[in-house]
């Protein structure tokens, strides 16, 4: 949730020529059963005083998940089609995808890799985003698919600014013991307090948690506890 609205992520795809965002949609928002299912699949922003749909936003496939920034300014996307993204709240339109690890910035022309970030010893692909985190303020974690057991996987996971698509630094999440991040069905397993610059994950096999600390004169991310 934000000051003003809260979102929801979940299984859909985007219509054809969808555009980037549908503004106020018209459809009836809830079902009439008990359950009060959502009528809008992948990922929609409600409003928190009407309880209405204010916004579906655009470009996903498969399962999603969502995240505001700490003010409310900004949400950050990302889903099961390899695809992520930034939403400016105050201006819906304005969407920026975010850069891939292994090749930049997706556009109608390809790949624009002119300010992607390489690092040596640091070996990350393409992968399924599968929830994020705030360290600080403005700077956050993209936690990919992980695999269900320890030591596979990769080892580090891209920070992003908000307002910036491209990627700033890669953090050492680590492998042993793997994060839980090896179904979306865990993504609220992963919790971060960005002002204390603390980020807490569980565990993809032990049950276990990892927590780290964020140092943002340093851009680094230290492992400093793991419970089993």
């Amino acid at each position: 949730m934000s000051d003003k609205y809260f979102l929801t992520a979940s299984n859909g795809g985007t219509p054809e020529n969808a555009g980037v965002v549908q503004l106020n949609p018209t459809a009836d928002p809830v079902q009439p059963s008990v359950y009060k299912k959502s009528s809008y699949d992948g990922v929609t922003l409600w409003d928190r005083k009407t309880l209405k749909p204010v916004a579906r936003l655009w470009g996903f496939g498969g399962r999603s998940d969502a995240l505001f920034s700490p003010d409310g300014k900004w949400i950050v996307s990302g889903g099961e089609n390899i695809r992520h993204y930034m939403w400016e709240t105050t201006n819906l339109t304005n969407r920026l995808r975010l850069a891939d690890p292994d090749r930049g910035i997706g556009n109608p022309e390809g790949y624009d890799d002119s300010q992607l970030l390489r690092v040596p010893g640091v070996e990350i692909d393409l992968n399924n985003p599968v929830t994020y985190a705030f360290v600080t303020d403005t700077e956050f974690i993209e936690l990919r698919m992980a695999p269900p057991r320890d030591g596979k996987g990769e080892k580090h996971s891209p920070l992003f600014t908000v307002g910036d698509p491209w990627i700033k630094a890669f953090v050492e999440i680590g492998d042993t013991p793997a994060i839980s991040t090896d179904a979306y069905e865990k993504s609220n397993s992963i919790a971060s307090a960005p002002k204390a610059h603390i980020l807490v994950t569980g565990q993809a096999h032990h049950g276990g948690i990892n927590v780290y600390r964020y140092h943002p004169d340093k851009m680094e991310l230290e492992k400093i506890w793991v419970a089993y």
